[in-house]
């Protein structure tokens, strides 16, 4: 299957054969079995894929969501522009997540997964049995503040209590 500069609504399902996609824009549900899924150069606000084995690569930013993300054992790889920030929430039994962007939170529990990139926006669900979920990305991140430790957090609390700082002026030392 290939689908080229559509806009719209759109659904793709394949068994064992791949579907390709590109320059499309507008709200995506892709489906495979075994399949190679990809997608690329394209505007998806709201993505749905579903896949047993087969992989999946998708190029595109992020709008309004949601993104939900489906694999038995298959790999899915998003590509997203530089400056995207997002909260992957991934679901596994032996699966990975990785990512090539600043993670600025993150927990790992009994098959939970979940990381905040660049200070966290629209959310990614990922449900997988052992597939890996990689996100990286194209062009330069955003420059990683550096976080405050609970010291200097404190500190900064303290400064606005005794009245030498404002809200404001806090706000942007937190």
């Amino acid at each position: 299957i290939h689908m080229e500069a559509i806009t719209g609504k759109m659904k793709v399902e394949t068994v064992s054969g791949s579907a390709v996609i590109q320059n499309v824009k507008g709200a995506l549900t892709a489906g495979s079995v075994s399949g190679r899924l990809e997608l690329a150069g394209s505007d998806t606000p709201k993505l749905k894929t579903t896949t047993v084995s087969g992989n999946i690569s998708l190029e595109t930013p992020l709008g309004e969501g949601p993104y939900d993300f489906h694999s038995v054992s298959g790999n899915i790889r998003l590509t997203v522009p530089g400056e995207t920030g997002c909260r992957v929430n991934m679901s596994s039994i032996g699966g990975r997540l990785t990512t090539d962007l600043p993670v600025t939170a993150s927990t790992n529990r009994h098959g939970h997964k979940w990381i905040e990139v660049q200070g966290g926006g629209v959310e990614l669900g990922v449900d997988t049995i052992s597939g890996r979920f990689s996100l990286e990305h194209t062009g330069n991140p955003r420059p990683v503040q550096e976080r405050k430790t609970p010291e200097e957090r404190r500190g900064v609390l303290q400064r606005v209590a005794g009245g030498e700082i404002s809200v404001e002026e806090a706000l942007g030392q937190l």
